[in-house]
């Protein structure tokens, strides 16, 4: 998972923003990045990302990308790296980072005005952060049922 953001941050850092991808860990791992713009876009790459769950026997996913949250401290809508982790031994996971503007003392001579970058990501079980259906829920072939304090019960099975 490191890895995976340590290359999202670069990514974003050199190009400016994120396109929406998936890591999916299984008897076989596969990345797909699948951009969308719209709402149709986004079902049919996550029915793109289920078929290769259960075709590799998924028991790890793993979606970074892009999307907008409120900042606590201005109110103000601002863009986040938004990711989502479902394991088949520890349930589901969201992470959020806040995108920020850095500068750099060599702006001067590439014209640039910073770059975009985030900070480390704030991890919360999907039980604690859910307000709406998520798209990715149940999207490993066999996955562990969360209950209400965000713990695993591993002897069940959805």
């Amino acid at each position: 998972m490191n890895h995976a953001v340590s290359m999202a941050r670069t990514i974003l850092e050199t190009e400016g923003l994120l396109c929406p991808t998936a890591f999916i860990y299984g008897d076989d791992s596969r990345i797909l990045a699948r951009p969308w713009g719209n709402d149709e876009e986004k079902e049919a790459a996550t029915a793109l990302f289920r078929d290769e769950a259960t075709r590799l026997n998924a028991t790890l996913f793993f979606f970074i990308g892009e999307a907008c949250a409120t900042d606590p401290d201005t109110g103000s809508r601002s863009r986040v790296v938004d990711v989502y982790v479902q394991t088949a031994d520890d349930g589901e996971w969201s992470g959020l980072a806040f995108i920020t503007q850095k500068t750099s003392c060599l702006d001067f001579i590439t014209r640039k005005k910073g770059y975009l970058t985030f900070g480390e990501l704030d991890f919360a079980p999907m039980a604690e952060r859910q307000v709406g259906p998520n798209r990715f829920c149940g999207l490993l072939p066999s996955r562990p049922k969360i209950v209400d304090d965000g713990n695993v019960d591993k002897k069940r099975f959805a």
